[in-house]
């Protein structure tokens, strides 16, 4: 087993811990890590938490505990991206016993966040009231700002663009160094979003259609240089692998922004 120290630190990785849709039982539901420079970052918080982040670092051959991640952002409130919250801020506290994380989201996401999502069972007693200050660090990002991360180095910075989903969404990339990583959050197919990311050098694009989710028949329409630095996640099941040209992202694996995407053996 490898530590985050083993990386390149002047490098942007990203960790797929599950590539599948709301409604799989192939995959894990999608979520991923940002490395870089040694800090990680976790992009939404599905559940079995622990047990997908011990099952992805076994696979990446990396050492990554729960004890190390202190950010999480979070593109929406669907269950398959944030049901692990729950157990990510009890864990934080109660078996850590670290400080409060922190949490990044579209501003109209934290208020509904704590009233209709986590209140319920973590709102305490009347005796004892607890709010979502109690548990995060909580921080609203908007468009059309670049952001970067409490206490975190300033080469690595965030811009979010809200996606054509059901619920409030966001999509994001990522600047660190000289690359640039950019993924779709939950959208619908959108033109627009696709530029947003066309400059990005590895770009992850979810292909969950047809509802509210983009279809693999609407990523085949992209240009040739857009598809070829894209993969994909948040697939169904039946995902048609043998019609795209874009891979699906790896659970486990570990893939090196601006180093194509094909994942990079880290035992080599």
């Amino acid at each position: 087993m490898l530590k985050l120290s083993d990386l390149n630190p002047n490098r942007l990785h990203i960790v797929p811990l599950g590539v599948g849709n709301a409604f799989t039982r192939v995959f894990y539901n999608s979520s991923m890590l940002l490395v870089a420079g040694g800090r990680i970052v976790l992009i939404d918080c599905p559940t079995p938490l622990r047990r997908v982040l011990h099952e992805a670092s076994k696979k990446a051959h990396l050492e990554i505990e729960l004890e190390q991640i202190d950010h999480v952002i979070l593109t929406h409130l669907h269950g398959d991206h944030a049901n692990g919250l729950e157990e990510y801020a009890y864990y934080k506290l109660y078996i850590a016993g670290q400080q409060r994380p922190h949490l990044y989201t579209l501003e109209e996401n934290l208020d509904p966040l704590w009233e209709n999502r986590l209140k319920a069972s973590m709102g305490g007693s009347p005796d004892e009231p607890r709010s979502l200050s109690t548990w995060f660090h909580s921080h609203r990002w908007v468009e059309e700002r670049r952001f970067r991360l409490a206490e975190s180095d300033p080469d690595l910075e965030f811009e979010v663009r809200r996606t054509r989903h059901s619920v409030p969404c966001l999509g994001l990339k990522v600047y660190f160094g000289m690359y640039t990583f950019g993924y779709s959050g939950d959208t619908e197919f959108d033109a627009d979003h696709i530029e947003f990311l066309s400059d990005c050098d590895f770009v992850v694009h979810e292909a969950g259609g047809p509802k509210n989710h983009t279809s693999l028949d609407d990523l085949k329409t992209l240009p040739d240089d857009f598809r070829a630095k894209t993969a994909l996640i948040h697939v169904p099941d039946d995902f048609r692998y043998f019609e795209s040209d874009m891979p699906v992202l790896s659970e486990g694996a570990v893939y090196q922004v601006g180093s194509g995407r094909e994942p990079v053996d880290l035992t080599a």
